[in-house]
């Protein structure tokens, strides 16, 4: 995890590349668990940001597959504007403002074709990359914003947020005694 107790990727069944690519059904299904993971994560003083990064991976097999980052971070950091202002003025890279709920024909509309960095913050506005033919853009760098809008920029880097495997064990077993109530299995 960056800074947080919870740190969690949701990753549809369905191997598709990004966003764009899910089925109606599963992006319904995977908006309806961001929604419970949001309410989990407000019952425990914590906001939600989500962001994807949806990378072509040229010559590997089986391409990449479609996962969020969904990370809690704590209400009274005020994260959302810290991490607007890291990405649309500190990254260096032009994002743009949807301000409102993530909506995929928008979202076509902005990326076209292209790869893209979307990132979806506590009110619920989402900011988006579109990544251009030849840009590089850091892997890293809605991690690196995050980390620094929550205080700990040494945590940018995920080899400093290794866990053991107990406290792995620990960290899952306390997600899913809270998650338990908003699980919609």
């Amino acid at each position: 995890p960056i800074n947080s107790p919870f740190h969690l990727l949701a990753v549809p069944i369905d191997h598709l590349s990004c966003t764009l690519d899910l089925k109606d059904s599963t992006f319904a299904e995977l908006e309806r668990y961001m929604g419970a993971v949001a309410s989990c994560f407000a019952s425990q003083g914590l906001d939600l940001v989500m962001f994807e990064r949806y990378l072509k991976l040229k010559g590997r097999e089986g391409g990449n597959h479609c996962h969020w980052n969904l990370v809690g971070v704590a209400k009274d950091q005020n994260v959302g504007p810290k991490l607007k202002e890291a990405l649309s003025e500190g990254s260096g890279f032009a994002f743009r403002e949807m301000k409102t709920k993530l909506n995929r024909e928008d979202l076509r509309e902005i990326v076209g074709d292209m790869e893209y960095v979307l990132v979806t913050l506590p009110d619920g506005s989402s900011l988006v990359h579109p990544i251009m033919r030849g840009e590089r853009v850091p892997f890293n760098l809605v991690r690196e914003a995050l980390a620094k809008s929550m205080g700990c920029p040494e945590r940018a880097d995920w080899k400093q947020c290794r866990q053991t495997d107990d406290q792995e064990a620990n960290a899952v077993a306390k997600f899913k005694a809270i998650f338990g109530q908003f699980d919609l299995m």
